[in-house]
């Protein structure tokens, strides 16, 4: 379980820096969000709200698990699960949340967190996101071991349009921004590429779809 602390004024939230980063791992985490009411009146039927949009792609909010109401001076929980699928290690990015009041007030803040390191046991090429997309798109991968990558953009009469990654790289998990362009940085035309992985003895191919 991951936790951290919030004091709740009238609109305000202070967050403590002893709690951040909030560390999270690839898989489901249960996050509980202590609120402290520092406020001078009953806060009833609060509950945590994500905002799905700008999340990194390879984050996502789960649901939240209940609400809870906090009288003048009360600390009580919420929690939330968030979930971590091919996230980098290491990789650092913002949870944007929001608690929510039963009248539909909405105190809005920001939770810096970062992907603890876990090794992936085998070899993976994840479907890349956003799909179709335009102008950029996040492939990502796993590595089991320390291993040489090479990761390339083609297009579908095989000509290679742009090498994304060619080195060794640590086990973990990693990813790689296409932005649609070429070795040369010029836009590619829309259509249908495909992403290439090889580690190891490993390989893969992904389809993306550049929609212009």
């Amino acid at each position: 379980m991951r936790w951290l602390l919030l004091a709740l004024t009238s609109f305000l939230f202070a967050l403590p820096g002893f709690a951040l980063p909030l560390k999270l791992k690839e898989g489901v985490n249960e996050v509980t969000v202590w609120i402290v009411n520092r406020g001078g009146e009953e806060l009833r039927d609060l509950r945590l709200e994500v905002d799905e949009d700008n999340l990194p792609p390879w984050v996502s909010f789960v649901e939240g698990l209940g609400e809870v109401s906090a009288s003048k001076g009360a600390r009580v929980p919420l929690r939330m699960l968030v979930e971590l699928e091919g996230a980098p290690s290491g990789g650092e990015f913002t949870l944007p949340l929001a608690l929510v009041d039963g009248s539909g007030r909405r105190w809005e803040f920001e939770v810096k967190a970062v992907v603890e390191g876990e090794v992936p046991l085998e070899y993976e090429l994840l479907p890349a996101f956003p799909n179709p997309f335009n102008p950029s798109t996040v492939i990502r991968y796993a590595l089991p071991k320390e291993s040489f990558v090479r990761l390339e953009v083609y297009d579908v009469l095989g000509r290679r349009v742009r090498e994304l990654v060619r080195g060794r790289q640590p086990a973990g998990w990693h990813s790689v921004i296409w932005d649609g362009r070429d070795e040369l940085s010029r836009q590619v035309g829309s259509g249908v590429y495909l992403c290439r992985f090889q580690a190891g003895k490993f390989s893969d191919v992904v389809k993306l779809l550049l929609s212009r």
